[in-house]
């Protein structure tokens, strides 16, 4: 009798462990999530983008496709900062990720490293294809409409760069991230 009392109270206490078990795990992927996410935009963050780039570039390399990547920086973001505060400069970030969203494929990657620079991950497009891919974008950032305060934005600006590596077979093409950042970054200087 004491053995099937001690059995039935560690099988409960299993139980609770399992179910205890369960909500870590769902927190850990909470967790992991936050940690790759913008939390302005909910656009992949830096980490998430690397990671995906990172993915993509394996892919990429495996299957000897084409792949590019954009980046893309704001043009006088500061002055819309500074002129209508940071809640309307907010807006327009978030509606800037959304627009880039709306004129990318599904397997395409958007990612927001911070301030007002955007990186477009294009798996299995060539040279044109990112080119056709950026007309696409800045046609839809010139022609959305955000409100700022009492007035309107209409349109947005931006300036981009981008590399295409037509077939990765010998290794995967990470360094084009640090080559086309560094690329816009060396372009803005050269703005301000």
């Amino acid at each position: 009798m004491q053995d099937a009392q001690r059995l039935r109270e560690l099988e409960m206490r299993i139980a609770e462990l399992e179910e205890a078990n369960a909500e870590l795990r769902a927190d850990n992927d909470a967790l992991r999530r936050l940690s790759r996410r913008d939390g302005l935009t909910d656009l992949l963050n830096r980490r998430g983008g690397l990671e995906e780039w990172q993915r993509i570039c394996h892919e990429a390399m495996r299957r000897a496709e084409p792949l590019s990547i954009v980046f893309l920086d704001l043009i006088a973001f500061k002055a819309i900062n500074d002129g209508h505060g940071q809640p309307a400069g907010d807006r327009v970030l978030q509606a800037v990720g959304r627009v880039l969203l709306q004129t990318t494929r599904p397997a395409d990657v958007v990612c927001r490293p911070g301030g007002d620079e955007f990186v477009v991950i294009l798996p299995r497009t060539d040279a044109a294809g990112c080119v056709a891919t950026i007309a696409r974008m800045d046609a839809g950032l010139r022609g959305m409409s955000v409100r700022l305060n009492d007035n309107r934005l209409n349109g947005v600006q931006a300036r981009y760069a981008h590399a295409t590596e037509l077939s990765p077979t010998s290794s995967p093409p990470h360094h084009l991230w640090d080559d086309v950042g560094t690329r816009i970054k060396a372009d803005k200087s050269h703005d301000d």
